[in-house]
């Protein structure tokens, strides 16, 4: 089976034997051998790109820049005009970083050849007249057929596949060159520099330059004052957070002894007819009940399929599935899913991804509406004038609180805006500020975007992720 996903609707490989090399170059800065860019770029223009050898011979229709029709056999020019982000080749599991088609190399960086030969492939077939690598009579070219389709996604995959590390290697290198100090730090060695040379320095320079210095020096500081705070913070929700994960193992032994001691009960009631022994059978159950939804809220994070992106998911299944797991901590509130399109699906990410955005909402909407009379959430999509796929969270709590154009200041970490009255503060979940900080953190990760929008009628709040939709 070839490597390639989805690389043509045979099941097997058709093509019996094939090699290819492709150099990337850069053709920018200084050249080995002391060649010089233009001499370079021009060779490029003329030879580059990734050419066809059949038994030695170069088929005139792929690759060169004398044949406009065959240039981009491989279609990567195409895919550089469009932007395209992820690569429809790769596995699934090299899907996670965003964007890294960007870094597909230009076909004037490109230099490759890819060696077949036709008559191999006739001798190779397993039977007569079956699919495989053929040349078109009299025009030296291959026959446009899954062998050929299998062939050009097989030497795209690799480019894909070079794109992808590019980027990996690129983040790595960034994240190494990232400063190992303070930037109060190093703007303190900046002043004293600018201490060192003042004499040197025209007196007006030198007290706009120390004043600036001095600005960005004080924000730094404080900059970093909170990124303590936030971090000081952090800390003992992290811990409370494996603590739960630990808690989640100790109440699977739990469930189980509750479901064991609910069905010894109910077989003593039927054996002595005793009807208090079955309501007391019928009580632990509906706590098993709880106790398993309550479970599942942290399934996804347990289960290795459920924290790899696969595919895009359908939205209304995934929505359902949050909403069965939360509503044992959602009391009294009615949670509608109704005006979510079948057909929906989110941006390709992880159902814990999504298990976490879906998760934070609900609990937002739900310490919103701790002080309402009419407690409801509903779940809405639909699709804007951009082509942008959205899904809107409602609830009818008591509103933002603020102007909806100053509503991104609530996305901001340890952000607590509204206020819950004391008979109902016990029961509200989380009230650290990072429920909406996350949704709009995952949203990011995966190509949405999270923000408050003017609510839905009858509603006073509504929550809104947008993603661009896949065209129809």
């Amino acid at each position: 089976p070839l490597p390639v996903r989805a690389a043509s609707e045979a099941p097997e490989s058709l093509v019996d034997a094939a090699s290819f090399e492709i150099l990337i170059f850069k053709t920018e800065g200084r050249q080995p051998g002391g060649l010089s860019v233009r001499n370079v770029r021009d060779y490029l223009a003329k030879f580059g790109n990734v050419s066809l050898y059949d038994a030695g011979f170069r088929l005139p229709y792929y690759g060169g820049s004398n044949e406009a029709g065959g240039q981009d056999w491989l279609g990567v020019a195409v895919d550089q005009a469009r932007r395209l982000n992820v690569s429809k080749l790769l596995p699934d599991r090299l899907q996670a970083s965003s964007r890294y088609m960007h870094d597909l190399p230009a076909p004037g960086r490109i230099f490759g050849a890819v060696h077949v030969n036709t008559g191999h492939e006739a001798a190779a077939a397993r039977a007569e007249g079956a699919l495989r690598l053929q040349i078109q009579p009299g025009r030296d070219r291959l026959h446009n057929n899954a062998a050929f389709v299998q062939l050009r996604d097989l030497v795209r995959f690799s480019l894909d596949l070079y794109a992808y590390r590019y980027r990996q290697l690129s983040l790595r290198a960034a994240e190494r060159e990232m400063p190992k100090e303070p930037p109060s730090r190093t703007i303190d060695r900046s002043l004293a520099t600018i201490e060192r040379n003042r004499d040197d320095i025209p007196t007006t320079v030198y007290r706009e330059v120390r004043e600036d210095v001095l600005g960005a020096k004080k924000a730094a500081a404080a900059a970093e004052r909170t990124f303590e705070e936030r971090v000081a913070a952090l800390a003992p929700l992290a811990t409370a957070g494996m603590t739960a994960l630990a808690l989640n193992h100790e109440l699977a032994r739990e469930t189980h002894f509750m479901e064991a001691a609910s069905d010894r009960l109910r077989r003593m009631a039927e054996a002595r007819s005793l009807p208090e022994l079955k309501d007391m059978a019928d009580q632990f159950d509906d706590l098993w009940r709880r106790l398993k939804s309550i479970r599942d809220l942290f399934a996804p994070l347990l289960s290795e399929p459920d924290s790899a992106p696969t595919e895009r998911l359908k939205a209304l299944p995934a929505i359902q599935q949050v909403v069965n797991s939360m509503r044992p901590l959602l009391p009294g509130v009615e949670i509608d899913c109704t005006g979510v399109s079948s057909s929906l699906r989110f941006p390709l990410a992880s159902f814990s991804e999504w298990n976490a955005i879906i998760q934070n909402a609900l609990a937002n909407a739900w310490n919103a509406t701790l002080d309402s009379s009419r407690r409801m959430v509903s779940f809405d999509s639909g699709r804007d004038r951009s082509g942008r796929d959205r899904l809107l969270i409602s609830d009818t709590g008591g509103g933002l609180a603020m102007p909806l154009p100053a509503s991104d200041v609530l996305f901001e970490p340890f952000e607590r805006r509204f206020e819950i009255s004391d008979d109902n503060r016990s029961i509200a979940i989380g009230g650290q500020g990072l429920g909406l900080t996350l949704i709009r953190m995952l949203s990011a990760r995966i190509g949405a975007r999270a923000r408050f929008v003017k609510p839905l009628e009858n509603f006073s709040t509504s929550l809104e992720i947008a993603w661009m939709g896949a065209k129809e």
